[in-house]
């Protein structure tokens, strides 16, 4: 029966690579991509798919004329030699009578999650937690998160959900493909490290990658249609708004995990965006006097900062004064 599913997907995944209207066969090519992790199967040397199979994985990889799919810096060099080494390998897979398959899999639907017994990790603001998961994965949960997950991973893939912020090192396991949802996106990864900015009450989902390849699809409410993007290293996809397109651009890696690592780091932040941040770190309640001060930029970087370090630069550098009433903040001018 499954020699039959096997040869049912590699006809399917051929019509597709054929220039052919095949749904089925275009999805299981984008989970060969995303793996890169071809199964020996009997297949036929067929020369004129190369042209063809060359601009798929192309556009999988730049996707530039893609109107959801928006490049406001070019990739680097080296990216160049990661789309031919795929492209070659997939070709020289053919040419030897190899071909692929990839288990079954639901791409839209979430069932894991559904059926499986679940665990929830939360941390309140001003906290932060690692999480290990069963199958090793490393998650550092920032303040403010929560992370569902299963306790055991038996599926076909490994899926968890997330509500906040959360850097993960993911446990590379070639069969079981890790996937994080995370509000109307979802990331899909083998082995690989990347941060996830997802809090509920804020406009913005955001996917940064520290090493490997991560596949991030939009989906829309009835979970069909989903876009995606493929991002490399110190590359970093962001939905933000009512728009149901991802704006890639390239960014330094250590500025958007230094919450990780203890930094605390403002970039040219408004007072309003300073105000946010604090209230996470530190577990407070920070409020501005009035509205005239939100616009005001501070830059600054701490190492594990006291609550009144960070206050006294803000001082310092804005002018701006501030009053400390047990847990709550007041910023004025």
């Amino acid at each position: 029966m499954r020699d039959n599913n096997h040869k049912s997907d590699k006809k399917d995944v051929y019509k597709y690579l054929k220039n052919s209207r095949n749904k089925k066969g275009e999805i299981l090519f984008d989970q060969w991509f995303d793996s890169n992790v071809p199964a020996i199967q009997p297949g036929f040397i067929n020369e004129s798919l190369k042209s063809r199979i060359k601009k798929i994985i192309d556009d999988r990889t730049k996707s530039p004329n893609k109107p959801y799919f928006i490049i406001s810096k070019k990739i680097n060099e080296n990216s160049n030699f990661q789309r031919g080494g795929i492209a070659a390998s997939l070709i020289i897979l053919i040419g030897l009578g190899l071909f692929f398959y990839m288990g079954k899999t639901n791409v839209y639907k979430n069932d894991v999650l559904k059926s499986a017994e679940m665990d929830v990790k939360q941390t309140s603001f001003g906290e932060r937690s690692i999480i290990t998961l069963a199958d090793g994965t490393k998650v550092f949960l920032n303040s403010g998160s929560s992370l569902k997950f299963p306790k055991t991973f038996d599926g076909a893939t490994r899926e968890v959900e997330l509500a906040g912020e959360a850097f993960f090192e993911v446990k590379h396991i070639i069969k079981q493909p890790f996937i994080v949802h995370s509000g109307n996106l979802k990331t899909t990864v083998l082995g690989t490290s990347f941060n996830i900015n997802a809090y509920p009450r804020e406009n913005m989902l955001q996917v940064a990658v520290a090493t490997g390849k991560v596949k991030v699809e939009i989906k829309d409410q009835r979970d069909r249609n989903s876009q995606s993007a493929f991002l490399i290293p110190n590359q970093k996809a962001e939905l933000t708004g009512v728009k149901s397109e991802l704006i890639i651009e390239h960014i330094d890696i250590s500025e958007v995990i230094g919450w990780k690592n203890g930094f605390l780091i403002f970039e040219s932040s408004s007072i309003s965006e300073v105000a946010d941040m604090l209230e996470k770190w530190f577990g407070v309640s920070v409020q501005l006097a009035s509205q005239d001060i939100s616009d005001i930029s501070f830059i600054g970087r701490f190492k594990n900062p006291d609550l009144e370090d960070v206050l006294n630069a803000i001082k310092f550098t804005t002018g701006i004064k501030y009053k400390i009433d047990k847990t709550k903040v007041l910023l004025y001018k």
